[in-house]
């Protein structure tokens, strides 16, 4: 009708009305489809539908250690949860299910991926497989997205001990963690007597994170959250702080959260802790992983930064070979510069916020 009335006011010629009408038919062909797609999508679908799952056996030979895989469709980053039990392993890989919803419902339901890793009984075969847990994570989601640990317990102290040995993680949380293998309390002692019954003083402190610490190459840029509640019996509230002290002043940043406890309260790892103080814990569990994806967030920024440097680089190279390009404008010459020191000025901005390494 549109057409016809352009044609008949002579707005339009008649040879330009077919092609108009063309025009508009596409239009309203790309309108349809989008409608059709947008009634395929059922209202109701549950997001387990839309999460994939699936179990991971290792590639270590003669290995039985499984790792459970939940994400959905973009995940903000992994969670690598860790579990305890004094360092018992060989679970059940059924037990891989239930993971995400006990550890603070970081899960898929909230946007990231959960890899849980079922290790191998003692020290030097559970950091062989919580490391071979980080690879996956990682190959799973890139270098533009944040990989952190979580671990409660005995699989605390192997979530710091994954810290140290992976410098490309983005955070470890450790709830309840034991840190150091020779001040230990009575109930921890049991467990380190057990499996390292005829260990050396030096080698006791090569597994405890208060002593790796210490030393500024090993705790510079790490970024560690860790919590317990004030009755623990396992975890040394004294160790711990002084975990907490050693990453701080040797070029890392964490943060020791001590619960209140309350029985009755809420269950937290080896205890029952308030209902605010478990709340205020969970904000600070959050405000980690955040910072986890800021980081990954401005990596991604800097290195395209770097790409554009590059190309400017090229335009100002043909501004030097006058000879070859004698028409090149000198305005253009000095917009160039200006956008170079602007994109120089935002990425020295971002470096001060980047993963330590990718």
């Amino acid at each position: 009708y549109i057409g016809e009335r352009l044609v008949k006011t002579k707005m339009i010629s008649y040879n330009g009305y077919m092609p108009y009408i063309i025009r508009m038919s596409f239009k309203l062909n790309s309108l349809l489809i989008c409608a059709l797609m947008a009634l395929a999508v059922i209202p109701g679908t549950s997001s387990a539908e839309q999460i994939d799952s699936e179990i991971i056996n290792s590639s270590v030979p003669g290995s039985t250690t499984t790792f459970g895989w939940s994400s959905p469709a973009d995940p903000k980053g992994v969670v690598v949860f860790i579990h305890g039990g004094g360092w018992f392993g060989d679970h059940d890989p059924s037990s891989h299910a239930e993971v995400p919803s006990y550890y603070h419902d970081k899960g898929p339901d909230q946007g990231w991926a959960t890899l849980s890793v079922a290790y191998r009984s003692g020290f030097v075969k559970s950091v062989a497989d919580v490391r071979e847990a980080y690879i996956i994570a990682r190959s799973k989601v890139g270098r533009y997205k944040p990989v952190c640990s979580l671990g409660v317990s005995a699989g605390g102290h192997l979530s710091l001990i994954l810290s140290i040995a992976e410098r490309s993680m983005d955070c470890a949380v450790s709830e309840g963690g034991i840190v150091d293998l020779i001040d230990t309390t009575e109930s921890t002692q049991g467990f380190v007597d057990f499996w390292l019954y005829d260990a050396t003083p030096e080698y006791l402190k090569s597994l405890s994170p208060v002593y790796l610490f210490s030393e500024r190459g090993l705790a510079e840029s790490r970024n560690v959250l860790m919590g317990t509640v004030a009755d623990d019996r396992y975890a040394k509230l004294n160790r711990l702080a002084d975990t907490n002290d050693e990453i701080n002043q040797n070029g890392g940043t964490s943060e020791l959260r001590i619960l209140d406890p309350e029985t009755d309260g809420v269950p937290f790892i080896h205890s029952f802790a308030t209902a605010d103080s478990v709340a205020s814990y969970q904000k600070a569990l959050d405000s980690t992983l955040s910072q986890a994806i800021t980081r990954r967030m401005n990596l991604k920024v800097f290195e395209q930064i770097g790409r554009k440097q590059k190309a400017i680089k090229q335009k100002l190279s043909l501004f030097k070979d006058r000879h070859t390009y004698p028409r090149f404008p000198k305005r253009t010459f000095w917009r160039v510069v200006r956008k170079m020191k602007r994109l120089q000025s935002e990425k020295m901005g971002l470096k001060t916020n980047l993963p330590d390494s990718v």
